[in-house]
């Protein structure tokens, strides 16, 4: 096998792992039970492993699906016969488990273990994170990105949790609204980071990661077959689908992230826009709006505009007042508030507002501080200090997309300085 076909085993391996993993997790979990859950977590990023040198010698299977789920069961065996008694082992394995479940029946299992974990009593935000480790093949660098912790956090809410999983003992019914209903807003706060993490990944050398905003798409649906009317699952659906219309021109042919502003709007999916139109009109059917409601009308505006010049920014701005007035101030809603402000009347008073929040800001919000920052001195003409909050920034970015943008923009002012002088 030659270079280029090992490096095609390895790009389809690790789309597999990102599409295919948090599914295996849940379907083996369904029939071996959750008290087995870090020896199902180790046997199926076992399987992935061997799949790497397996297939690059003996090529790709058929099924490599099958292939997977069958090498992760095998090894989650082997883990469990070490562990059991014979006969603790014969009355507790399945004898029905089928080597390549359905896709509606992986999805169904996936949706089983999102509520199986809200059953828990744990921390919201232990719920989010495990489940998001468990179901959705999510690193703990990707779970601290999405939800702004440091890695060592995570890891701790992650321990904490598997100890209390040990004591643990619920079976996977077959799902109904009545299910679903306790635990739809936690569903719809994990289904959002989800997607958010696919729309920006944090994987070092990919912006985007589509299977992952796919799959958030799926399950979001699934929920919406057991609860059609909710409005705000509606609304999420919305923005989800305005987001993924604008990814075929969000980077370009060489990995750069292009601006709102650059973007080539003739490559936007009209098919997904008016997918979101739909889903923003089912979610009207309610007198209390969510953030996801805001988001979406937001993201509609965007999309609708004919082009950047002609985008609604007071309207925009208006909404992320409401957001604040809904969801209480955040230095994340503020900073998209003040962008949103700075396309409407860029100014020296708009600026010190904004290096004002420095006193305030945690480490996560450092990078979108100095973009921001950078950005409004830019459209001030202050190219020095714009340079050097870009330069500020590069030391927060943790992406190499992040940091070739970033590095991009420093370029750009050089060059417009220099054009300047001549």
């Amino acid at each position: 096998m030659n270079k280029q076909e090992h490096n095609e085993i390895f790009k389809t391996t690790a789309h597999l792992f990102r599409e295919y993993s948090g599914k295996m997790v849940a379907i083996l979990t369904k029939y071996y039970g959750i008290k087995q859950l870090e020896n199902i977590m180790d046997a199926v990023q076992e399987s992935f492993e061997a799949a790497l040198k397996h297939w690059r010698y003996k090529g790709m299977p058929n099924q490599p699906e099958a292939w997977l789920l069958t090498t992760a069961k095998n090894k989650l065996l082997n883990a469990i016969k070490k562990e059991s008694t014979l006969a603790s082992l014969q009355a507790s394995l399945p004898n029905d488990f089928e080597l390549l479940p359905s896709p509606l029946q992986m999805m169904d299992s996936q949706l089983q273990l999102l509520l199986k974990i809200c059953e828990l009593k744990l921390p919201l935000k232990s719920q989010i994170i495990f489940t998001l480790y468990t179901s959705s093949g999510f690193g703990v660098p990707e779970i601290a990105n999405a939800l702004l912790m440091t890695n060592e956090a995570v890891k701790k809410h992650i321990f904490r949790t598997k100890q209390l999983l040990q004591n643990a003992s619920f079976k996977f019914d077959e799902l109904a609204e009545k299910h679903i209903a306790p635990n739809l807003n936690q569903l719809q706060l994990v289904l959002y980071l989800m997607f958010n993490e696919g729309y920006k990944t944090t994987r070092a050398k990919e912006g985007l990661n589509i299977d992952l905003c796919y799959e958030a798409m799926r399950l979001a649906k699934l929920i919406l077959q057991l609860q059609p009317n909710d409005a705000t699952t509606n609304a999420l659906l919305a923005l989800m689908f305005f987001n993924i219309a604008r990814f075929p021109a969000r980077i370009s042919n060489q990995n750069f992230w292009i601006p709102l502003e650059q973007q080539d709007r003739s490559l936007w999916d009209p098919a997904f826009i008016r997918e979101g139109l739909y889903y923003l009109h089912q979610s009207k059917n309610t007198q209390q709006l969510s953030k996801h409601h805001l988001e979406a009308i937001i993201a509609s505006i965007h999309c609708c505009a004919t082009d950047f010049k002609t985008t609604n920014w007071s309207k925009i701005i208006y909404l992320y007042e409401q957001m604040e007035v809904l969801e209480g101030p955040s230095t994340a809603l503020t900073l998209n508030k003040m962008i949103a402000m700075s396309y409407v009347a860029p100014s020296v008073e708009l600026l010190a507002q904004l290096t004002a929040l420095a006193k305030e800001l945690k480490p996560e919000h450092q990078l979108f501080f100095h973009l921001a920052k950078a950005h409004l001195n830019t459209l001030l003409h202050q190219h020095a200090n714009a340079e050097n909050c870009y330069r500020e920034a590069l030391n927060h970015a943790q992406s190499e997309i992040d940091k070739q943008f970033i590095l991009n923009k420093i370029s750009d002012i050089a060059l417009s300085s220099n054009g300047a002088r001549s």
